[in-house]
This record gives structure tokens, C-alpha cells and sequence, in this order.
């Protein structure tokens, strides 16, 4: 049964959360990314933009998706920006610590900040979507669709020790409250 990730995610509701959840239990973290760029489009922050480069983007990043042409060390455009805007942010901070009468404001990032990375994570082409295409079933819950219907070790590790008390809670704290009861 094929299934079109990307219309389950425009949708929403039921079937887009077990889809996110079943992502994030096999691991196959590139369309929790796109949903969370969609909602960071409707309202960018530097915050949820740091969020999403540091989890999913940033070399060595917890959640680092497959998408290296788009992403540094072969792509410097996204590392560049991150770092204006990690500059902006600290420079705001370090001027409210010695200033904080006269609050100043980080400047908004650009919506389209992630729009290079979406256009090879949410391709139909992409390995880990096409993977999710052929193998998901929207009528299972999203275990049912993990080989065997349960987490392997190593997916459980995932869960467990990264995604639980690490990635989730800093996109929560970022800004992304919707994303904060997906993954048990």
C-alpha cells in the first residue's frame, strides 16, 4: 500500500500524528523534520530556527537527516545563516544582560531558511520517504508498522536516550508544542 507522506502531513488530524509517531519509532526522522518546517514557515523564530538546524541539520547532529548535499560540510548556505542568527541571538542576550531597561529584539529569520533541505527531504525520490511510501500502512497504529510490530534494540535506544529526554524537549522549548506527544 502506498501512502503519500507529504498529503498525510498537509492534512492533519490522527493520521498525520501516527505518522509522526511511527518516523520517530522507526527512526526515519526526515518527514518529523519537513512537518516541523511547515510549522516554523507559519511563524519563524531564530529559536526554532537554531532548534532545527541543531537537531536535524548540524554535522553530528542527533537527528541528522540524509540529505549531505544540502547540508554542511558540502553545503556551507545553511551553516552560514545558522551562524548569523546564533550571533544575533547572543549578541541580544549579552546586550540584555548589561541592558535590560532597553529590550531589544533578535531579528525574524527568513521563512524559506529550510526550503533547500525540504526540496530533498520531501521528495518522493528520497530514500527514507520512499521507504515510509511502500511500507507504511495508515489503517495499523504506528507500532504495528515497525518490522515485527515492536522497537528494535537500537530503535529503542533512539527513543529512550535521544528522542525522549533530549531532542523532544528542546523543540518544545524552541517553540514546536505540538511536537511534544510524539514519541510516547
Amino acid at each position: 500500500m502506498a501512502v503519500d507522506v507529504q498529503a498525510v502531513l498537509r492534512a492533519g488530524g490522527r493520521e498525520a500524528i501516527k505518522l509522526l509517531e511511527f518516523c520517530v519509532l522507526s527512526g526515519q526522522l526526515e518527514p518529523v523534520f519537513g512537518y516541523l518546517v511547515s510549522d516554523y514557515r507559519t511563524q519563524a523564530t531564530a529559536r526554532r530556527a537554531l532548534a532545527l538546524y541543531d537537531v536535524f541539520c548540524a554535522v553530528g547532529a542527533p537527528a541528522r537527516m540524509h540529505a549531505d548535499s544540502a547540508l554542511p560540510p558540502r553545503n556551507h548556505g545553511l551553516l552560514q545563516d545558522l551562524q548569523r542568527i546564533r550571533a544575533d541571538v547572543l549578541q541580544v542576550e549579552s546586550y540584555h544582560a548589561t541592558q535590560p531597561e532597553h529590550p531589544r529584539a533578535v531579528a525574524i529569520p527568513p521563512k524559506y531558511l529550510f526550503d533547500r533541505v525540504c526540496a530533498v527531504v520531501d521528495s518522493p525520490e528520497h530514500e527514507v520517504v520512499r521507504r515510509i511510501q511502500e511500507r507504511y500502512d495508515p489503517a495499523l497504529e504506528p507500532s504495528e508498522n515497525l518490522p515485527g510490530g515492536k522497537l528494535t534494540a537500537s530503535q529503542r535506544q533512539f527513543v529512550d536516550f535521544v528522542w525522549r529526554p533530549q531532542i523532544r524537549p528542546y523543540l518544545v522549548q524552541a517553540g514546536f508544542p505540538r511536537i511534544a506527544t510524539i514519541g510516547g
